[in-house]
């Protein structure tokens, strides 16, 4: 099969000339929002938003929230060869298609634990994708500690945190426990209506020094 190329050129375009494309089906929370700002000022940008030429000027398929985000300033565009029809399909399909992909748990772990950022929004992203896709086994160590009852404090990411206003708390149970804590979790999330598991246990404290 022969596969067209689409792309006729890379154009470098002030983000506030980029024409929001009225049939653009996503919404942007405040969270998402946040996090791509952290991303943006911690490395910038890294790819291209992606567009077509209309008698108006170029309008957006791809790249709606870093356009809106950083109206002035000149970003790079993928320039399209594309009618109306094609756009809509590729406007339906993009995000979509991205996100059939599954996640290797154990991939993700190791590049998670070689992440560091100091944006808080960032790092509560980060976060909820762990909590969705890595499942927490306790280890030999962590399961002796556990059956142990022992109270333990483990600095192995002390380093990553350095430069961060993130600390890391890590508390050791045993498996049954450890589901009964997933539970309220959950519970707590309901509740509260957050989203992050993190923010739930935060939840959860400040009600109790709330009440005594």
């Amino acid at each position: 099969m022969k596969i067209r190329d689409r792309v006729k050129e890379l154009r470098r375009v002030p983000a506030g000339e980029l024409l929001p494309n009225e049939r653009n089906w996503r919404k942007h929370p405040k969270a998402q929002q946040e996090a791509l700002q952290g991303i943006l000022a911690e490395i910038g940008y890294a790819g291209a938003l992606i567009a077509y030429e209309t008698p108006k000027g170029l309008k957006l398929i791809d790249g709606h929230l870093r356009a809106s985000t950083t109206p002035e300033t000149e970003v790079p565009v993928l320039v399209l060869d594309v009618d109306d029809a094609e756009a809509a399909k590729l406007l339906a399909s993009l995000d979509p298609l991205a996100a059939m992909a599954e996640a290797d748990a154990g991939a993700l772990d190791s590049l998670l634990r070689d992440v560091q950022t100091g944006n808080q929004a960032l790092a509560d992203m980060l976060v909820d994708l762990k909590d969705k896709f890595v499942p927490w086994v306790p280890d030999d160590s962590q399961a002796e500690k556990a059956a142990g009852n022992a109270t333990t404090y483990d600095n192995h990411d002390t380093e990553r945190f350095a430069n961060s206003n993130i600390k890391k708390f890590e508390i050791y149970c045993s498996l049954e426990e450890f589901e009964t804590v997933k539970s309220d979790i959950e519970f707590a999330k309901n509740k509260s209506g957050l989203e992050s598991n993190s923010e739930a246990v935060l939840w959860v404290l400040r009600r109790y020094h709330e009440d005594n």
